[in-house]
């Protein structure tokens, strides 16, 4: 069973980056496609996961991570739709409210 299930037009994501260094790290985006004045836009957040996430850890444990950072991304996203649902006619699939 999924940790969290999102509404179409969502999607969360992992992807290993590079800093200007040549470091790589694993940030988490999380996608949301929605409308403003009727024009349609992709948001994207994205949260940086603990350098312990490639080492042997158990399943729950990686788990957890990822749902803490999804935490603070959705809170992150709630906050910026209060915003454009302000300054725009704004338009998204629903999602749950907490």
């Amino acid at each position: 069973k999924p940790w969290v299930e999102l509404p179409k037009g969502e999607m969360i994501c992992i992807q290993t980056n590079a800093r200007k260094s040549g470091e790589l790290f694993r940030n988490m985006f999380y996608l949301k496609q929605v409308e403003l004045d009727e024009a349609s836009f992709i948001l994207g957040l994205q949260a940086g996961l603990p350098e312990e996430f490639d080492l042997d850890v158990s399943l729950n444990d990686l788990e957890k991570r990822c749902q803490l950072a999804f935490a603070r991304l959705d809170e992150n996203m709630t906050a910026i739709e209060q915003v454009l649902a302000q300054q725009f006619w704004y338009s998204a699939p629903m999602r749950r409210q907490q």
